[in-house]
């Protein structure tokens, strides 16, 4: 899964993207056989937005804010260990690369929040359950 979000414009819903962020998320879990999602979301200014984004992580997830307003999430190897054999070995070099890339640019507040959400959130089956709420 690849996604882009960007932020509501005037108007709209304000919270659209993140009913989209958890409708993506519920769906990269129901795959079979495995898999994972990467997602950038544009927020702009609004970091009350940025910061419920963060919120939808979980130990499954990476989460970094970079410039621009953006958030980026993605999976971290554990959850993307088990479709490793079915990926060529460029593509698992270019991942590896990305979520390198990835950390390196994430702030330290950010993957504090990021390991505080890990701790709180018990299983997945819990986030199922915050996803379908």
């Amino acid at each position: 899964y690849q996604a882009a979000i960007a932020a509501p414009s005037e108007g709209a819903t304000p919270w659209a993207p993140l009913a989209m962020v958890k409708s993506l998320l519920a769906s990269a879990y129901r795959c079979d056989g495995g898999g994972s999602l990467t997602l950038i979301a544009t927020v702009g200014n609004d970091s009350e937005l940025a910061d419920r984004i963060a919120g939808l992580s979980n130990a499954e997830l990476h989460v970094a804010r970079g410039a621009g307003g953006r958030v980026e999430l993605d999976p971290v190897a554990s959850r993307s260990e088990y479709i490793d054999g079915f990926v060529p070995e460029d593509q698992r070099q270019a991942l590896s690369a990305a979520r390198a890339q990835l950390a390196k640019a994430a702030r330290p507040d950010a993957i504090h929040r990021a390991a505080e959400n890990a701790a709180n959130t018990k299983s997945s089956a819990e986030l199922r359950a915050l996803l379908s709420s």
